[in-house]
């Protein structure tokens, strides 16, 4: 059955010599012995190594060669496991991630282990993190399902680093999932070279597939099989933050809240979602642009800001045409204000799923017979968004579609925007009022 596996998995790499990271959690070592028993047994000429650390391996899995660089392995054996030593704990450690372009004329397969998640089924990542082998031709990062339906704080490795940036439910559910799986795969799009190939590969059995959201391409390591697992059609998030809050007296979407930015508790909000792409609206706050880089979203400027709302909206859904052809592959876009931070995930999630499962032109949550935010438009709905101007808004496009969805909720979050000072001292005091009965 391994070797089925495995048989299936080498013929994800493209080329030869291969430069292998093994990034994520949830089973990188078992991977590395499996790949490297496979491709030693048929003949190709491969090293196992690590930049991290990683346990010794069992004598049927590899010989372990500390120090300078191990001769290739001869046939009939195990591949070598190379590491610059033993460390304290008993691990391997890690060798120097600039010597790997030096020996990759002398194997077919380098594989290494770049990533440590003691052991937890899913990682967040804290700078500095991965140490990808340099010349790396393609990187694999793998997330266990073992983590669904488990609480967050047993199975994220990074768990409060993760909290910084994310609105983090007390379980792994699926919606979690896909969001981390979005962000593991932002992250390394920036590290690993222009000319190496991503691997998104979930482990799991065969019956999980078809309950996850696919948002993000990928393979799924299953007990007997490595399938593709498409993408489906994306819901992007698009966040309005382009204006002076001049009633607020400046700087309203930075102004503390509950531990976060105003701005901060929205897009952490989004980020615990599996929305896709992540856009936020620019314009008389400077500030707006730092908050959205470090939270993973897309930042677009938006010079004519003071024309209103509208404006910013189109703006919005132009810079999301041009970013994914037109739009043409994206279900729709859910539009969101900077300044409404007390949404309810549970909220969101409703939306999204009544989305899913219709085929509706405009939905929208409603609060006590009230219109809220945030407001889904399909993409058939984005050629008469980038036509608004000035401060009319979604509402009227919202009018012209007759196929509207409402979703009825219990949240005054979708109603409860920030104008006055006074409005966020309301607000402040909701929160702590709400930590207090926690």
């Amino acid at each position: 059955m391994q070797d089925c596996l495995a048989a299936r998995a080498v013929r994800l790499f493209l080329r030869r010599p291969a430069v292998v990271a093994l990034t994520g959690g949830g089973g990188k070592t078992t991977l590395l012995y499996t790949l490297g028993r496979y491709l030693h047994r048929q003949g190709w000429r491969v090293l196992l190594s690590t930049t991290t650390r990683v346990y010794p391996p069992a004598p049927e899995e590899a010989a372990l060669w500390l120090g300078s660089p191990p001769p290739v392995s001869p046939p009939g054996r195990v591949p070598y496991l190379w590491g610059a030593g033993i460390d304290p704990a008993g691990k391997v450690a890690g060798v120097d991630p600039a010597l790997f372009p030096l020996l990759s004329g002398n194997y077919d397969y380098l594989l290494v282990e770049a990533d440590g998640s003691r052991g937890l089924p899913l990682k967040f990542w804290r700078p500095g993190e991965p140490v990808l082998p340099r010349g790396v031709t393609d990187v694999i990062c793998l997330a266990s399902t073992r983590a669904l339906g488990r609480p967050v704080a047993e199975v994220l490795h990074a768990k409060d680093a993760a909290a910084e940036l994310i609105n983090l439910p007390r379980r792994v559910d699926s919606a979690l999932w896909s969001a981390l799986r979005l962000y593991q795969r932002q992250y390394l799009q920036r590290l690993i070279p222009g000319n190496a190939r991503l691997l998104m590969v979930n482990r799991g059995p065969h019956r999980l597939l078809e309950k996850m959201s696919r948002y993000c391409p990928g393979w799924w390591w299953t007990e007997n099989d490595w399938v593709s697992s498409p993408p489906a059609s994306p819901v992007a998030a698009v966040v309005l933050a382009a204006g002076a809050a001049s009633r607020f007296g400046g700087g309203k979407l930075l102004a503390p809240c509950g531990g976060r930015t105003v701005l901060g508790r929205v897009l952490a909000l989004i980020n615990s979602t599996p929305l896709y792409p992540r856009l936020v609206i620019a314009g008389a706050d400077k500030g707006v642009a730092e908050i959205a880089e470090k939270h993973g979203f897309q930042t677009v400027e938006h010079p004519g800001w003071a024309a209103g709302m509208g404006s910013s909206l189109a703006r919005g859904i132009a810079a999301l045409s041009k970013k994914n052809g037109g739009g043409e592959d994206m279900r729709g876009a859910l539009i969101f204000l900077g300044d409404m931070p007390l949404l309810r995930r549970r909220t969101l999630l409703s939306l999204l799923a009544a989305v899913q499962r219709g085929n509706h032109r405009v939905a929208y949550p409603v609060h006590n017979g009230r219109r809220g935010h945030p407001v889904y438009f399909s993409r058939e709905c984005f050629p008469a968004l980038l036509s608004l101007r000035g401060e009319a808004g979604g509402r009227e496009v919202i009018n012209g579609f007759e196929r509207r969805l409402t979703v009825p909720v219990d949240d005054r979050g979708v109603l409860q925007d920030i104008d006055t000072g006074a409005d966020l001292a309301l607000i402040k005091q909701y929160l702590r009022g709400c930590k207090e009965r926690l």
